[in-house]
């Protein structure tokens, strides 16, 4: 009787522990795989797909995936070279070579509320102290090329701030601003892409510590309704086609923290000085899953990258009289140098795999150094009103360029 209790025992947990040594086992192959530059989204995405359809049971797999597989291996296409086009959630993070409209508009702010960065006449001083209110538009056309990493794609975004501050007699100032922007993105080759809304709140702030110099500072937070649409265009083994549509969902969140500081010389009606900053970042995207009925559908682990860059830059402005105000053009350059930032590995799984495995693929690595040109024209005008126009472009980052424009109007009080 006891021989055949401790028999049952032993099958009992061999049918229990069987299955997950199993599963372990199939989790160590794939993580086995070397993460190269390809494995992912890359031209080897399918590569994922022989690992799971030749090295996981198939009665672990659900359909549409266990399909796929059948189909796959019917037609010998397992184990060959496959191709596929699609964009990765990769694509769809902040980085855009440290181009920050909203640190754009609050640098901007901060020069002309405490008077540094223009030569004041009387009617500018008054209009640089007590209440100010603003409001602007922005547009920025963001270009990215086609790398071995990530699929090229071209993004369009529109956005808005609105916020005021309050300047201390021109010796400092405090100020809240809001900002909402939309983006829409479309890969090159495939069709597809990603949209993103973005809601944000920025507190900023800035003294005069001497004469002609400043001190600014400002803190952010971005929340992101972020959706995907990846179009699936494979041939498993060169030979079983696979097409379709894979849509997701997902939300993210932005903290951002900035110290820039700066110092004019003031030669009549024109003004030169240089200008330093240090700026973070904190991005992340959350865990998702695709829907969709190809088999190819996957599920994103959450994400999450850092930013610490250096800013050193030049700023130069010329104050003329009119009759109706002041003119004043504006002109800057930065060097921006990114210290933390890596190319980083983002880890998915089948949706249609019951066991999980997961594969990495790596993003496109970050520019280390880059620049920013700027120019723009404010416009002084009687009763505190100040209309504004700037241009920014990001120059000499490797795999991508993007164009700003930003445009509104000031009222002070």
């Amino acid at each position: 009787m006891l021989r055949r209790q401790a028999v049952a025992l032993v099958v009992v947990a061999f049918a229990v522990l069987f299955p997950l040594f199993v599963a372990q086992a199939q989790n160590n192959i794939v993580s086995s795989i070397p993460p190269d530059a390809k494995v992912g989204f890359g031209s080897r995405f399918s590569d994922s797909i022989n690992v799971v359809c030749l090295s996981i049971s198939r009665q672990l797999l659900a359909k549409p995936l266990l399909d796929l597989c059948n189909t796959a291996d019917a037609a010998g296409a397992l184990g060959g070279t496959n191709t596929s086009v699609g964009g990765s959630i990769g694509s769809i993070e902040s980085r855009v070579g440290g181009l920050d409209p909203a640190r754009t508009l609050v640098i901007s702010r901060l020069q002309e509320r405490t008077g540094t960065g223009t030569a004041a006449s009387a009617d500018m001083r008054s209009a640089l102290r007590g209440f100010s209110f603003f409001v602007n538009g922005t547009y920025e056309a963001f270009d990215k090329h086609d790398t071995s990493f990530e699929p090229a794609y071209d993004r369009l975004t529109w956005g808005t701030n609105v916020g005021g501050d309050y300047s201390f007699d021109g010796k400092g100032l405090v100020g809240l601003a809001f900002n909402y922007s939309h983006a829409n993105a479309y890969f090159d080759v495939g069709g597809g892409g990603f949209e993103t809304d973005t809601y944000g709140v920025l507190l900023y702030g800035g003294v005069l510590p001497a004469k002609n110099a400043f001190v600014d500072a400002y803190a952010g937070y971005n929340y992101k309704d972020i959706s995907t649409d990846r179009r699936i265009n494979v041939l498993v083994g060169g030979t079983v086609p696979v097409t379709g549509q894979a849509l997701g969902t997902t939300n993210g969140s932005e903290v951002k923290l900035g110290v820039n500081a700066g110092y004019d010389w003031v030669i009549q009606n024109f003004t030169v000085g240089p200008r330093l900053g240090v700026n973070y970042r904190d991005t992340g995207i959350d865990a998702f899953t695709e829907r969709g009925g190809t088999g190819l559908e996957v599920r994103y682990t959450h994400t999450s990258e850092m930013s610490v860059t250096t800013v050193a830059g030049l700023f130069a402005s010329m104050a003329f009289s009119a009759g109706f105000g002041v003119i004043v053009p504006q002109l800057n350059f930065e060097y921006v140098h990114e210290f933390s930032l890596d190319q980083k590995f983002r880890q998915f799984s089948f949706v249609g795999d019951t066991t999980g495995a997961r594969f990495n693929f790596v993003n496109d690595p970050p520019d280390r150094d880059y620049f920013n040109l700027g120019a723009g024209v404010v416009f002084v005008l009687p009763q505190g009103i100040q209309p504004f126009v700037n241009y920014r472009e990001l120059l000499g980052y490797n795999d991508r360029s993007a164009h700003t424009v930003t445009a509104g109007v000031r009222f002070s009080f």
